[in-house]
């Protein structure tokens, strides 16, 4: 099988760049030499903005001292942009090396990049321990309020038939781990420390729908392990009857078993109160597992 090559857009050659083009180089070289040869180089600010309007001057002065039909004095425009091009890619890797390397794309510092960075690695390990601890807040609050697989749901439907929503019944199969207190590794400030959060984005459930079918449906708004921020606000999904001391399945992606300490984080709450007081202490005493301290916008 032929490997496949690079095509240079200066040159139209193959199997390098314009970065590496053998014809820019051979250029750029030619122009400094003859800026030695005739005692008319570029100074540093010419060098660093790629400022060709130099070489214009050089080719008067070789003019003046050999004429010109004389192959020095053969300088094209062509070949002003070929050194340009060249001398600002160098000013650009003279700059990066004399600020210490290349930029981390996650805290910005220089001198290493983003799979090295120590930042992220923290960051990394902070993101797990949330979403571990949200796992296991979330399934508090799914199993208080019986919201566990068996329970019943209500979800409304547009019927095209009819122009009107109606409503169906469906029943929870499974928790969807997996879409549960989802954390941004990748950027700073990414961790996802809201309750509300961690409890209503996202489609959490698997139901068996009216039909049959399993789809993805919303936690319900009208559970009370949760604070009054979402309680009753969408009236597209209903527990019409959870399971009474029932459990969530642990499978599909459950981390809450993995448990960190969490001194300098807070977890914040939209609502004022928790609705349901033994939930509210039942978040207390998760949150003392880890020394993370609640915190309310209000």
């Amino acid at each position: 099988m032929a490997t496949r090559q690079n095509q240079c857009r200066a040159c139209g050659g193959w199997g390098h760049n314009r970065r590496r083009c053998p014809q820019i180089l051979e250029i750029s070289d030619r122009i400094e030499k003859l800026a030695k040869k005739y005692d008319h180089c570029p100074t540093d600010e010419e060098r660093r903005y790629g400022s060709s309007g130099w070489i214009s001057k050089l080719r008067a002065k070789i003019v003046d001292a050999v004429g010109d039909a004389h192959e020095d004095a053969s300088i094209a425009y062509s070949d002003m942009w070929k050194w340009s091009e060249r001398a600002e890619r160098l000013a650009y890797q003279k700059l990066k090396k004399e600020q210490g390397g290349r930029r981390c794309g996650f805290c910005s510092e220089r001198g290493h990049n983003a799979r090295t960075c120590d930042s992220k690695k923290v960051h990394v390990k902070q993101c797990n321990a949330v979403r571990s601890l949200a796992h296991r807040i979330v399934r508090a609050a799914f199993e208080q309020s019986g919201l566990v697989p068996g329970a019943l749901l209500e979800y409304r439907r547009y019927d095209y038939e009819i122009s009107k929503y109606r409503k169906y019944c469906g029943v929870v199969q499974k928790i969807n781990w997996g879409v549960i207190a989802e954390q941004d590794e990748k950027t700073q400030g990414g961790i996802n420390n809201a309750v509300e959060d961690w409890l209503m984005r996202g489609h959490t459930l698997t139901v068996l729908d009216h039909n049959g079918a399993l789809q993805t449906l919303a936690t319900p708004r009208n559970i009370r392990a949760q604070t009054d921020y979402h309680y009753n606000a969408d009236p597209q999904y209903n527990l019409l009857h959870g399971i009474k001391n029932g459990s969530v399945n642990t499978s599909g992606g459950y981390l809450g078993d993995n448990v960190e300490n969490l001194p300098d984080l807070g977890v914040w709450i939209w609502g004022k109160e928790f609705l349901d007081d033994e939930f509210g202490k039942t978040v207390d005493n998760l949150l003392k597992e880890v020394s993370a301290k609640l915190k309310s916008t209000f």
